[in-house]
């Protein structure tokens, strides 16, 4: 049997997905982003949650579409959420409740709630969706903390995403090399 890869908190209990679990869900929930909110190429949509495995399906599937993943601040009060929704305009808000919960009123922006991603994305795809998507393109905004006035947006490309990733592999083989278990 295949180790688990990620562990999910569920209104059930606690599930541990393995790989292939983990990317049928991304594929399962890209094709709904696609199919059921049309989302394509370049389209932005914001991320507003706590860590969580359905953080993680989320991102990864917009990434898989090529859209561009704005990723909120889960510690924005109300009217920062509203703020950014208005400013953003993403195409779909993903959300846990907790988040939703401070803004005490419906965003301007379409929501599917974070929680369900676990649920919705029972069925199986059988992969991704194709998507022609370049190095270049952009691929995640990361917001500043806003201390000079409002948060400003960063953008940041799909090299750009991959490169912090790989620095993030190398320098932990480093640290584990100096410091063998």
């Amino acid at each position: 049997a295949e180790a688990p890869f990620i562990t999910a908190e569920t209104d059930t209990g606690e599930i541990a997905l393995t790989h292939a679990e983990f990317f049928g869900r991304v594929a399962a929930i890209a094709h709904l982003l696609r199919n059921e909110y049309g989302i394509q190429k370049g389209d932005a949509i914001a991320i507003l949650g706590a860590n969580s495995a359905e953080w993680a399906i989320a991102f990864m599937a917009i990434q898989a579409l090529g859209g561009v993943a704005q990723a909120w601040n889960g510690w924005w009060a109300g009217e920062e959420i509203r703020w950014a929704a208005d400013f953003c305009a993403p195409r779909l808000l993903l959300a846990d409740g907790p988040r939703l919960a401070r803004l005490q009123s419906e965003p301007s922006v379409p929501v599917l709630r974070l929680e369900s991603l676990l649920h919705l994305s029972d069925v199986q795809a059988a992969e991704l969706p194709e998507a022609d998507i370049d190095e270049d393109d952009d691929a995640l905004v990361l917001f500043t903390s806003g201390t000079s006035g409002r948060p400003k947006g960063v953008i940041h490309s799909h090299l750009n995403v991959t490169s912090a990733l790989m620095l993030g592999f190398f320098h932990g083989a480093r640290v584990a090399a100096l410091h063998p278990p």
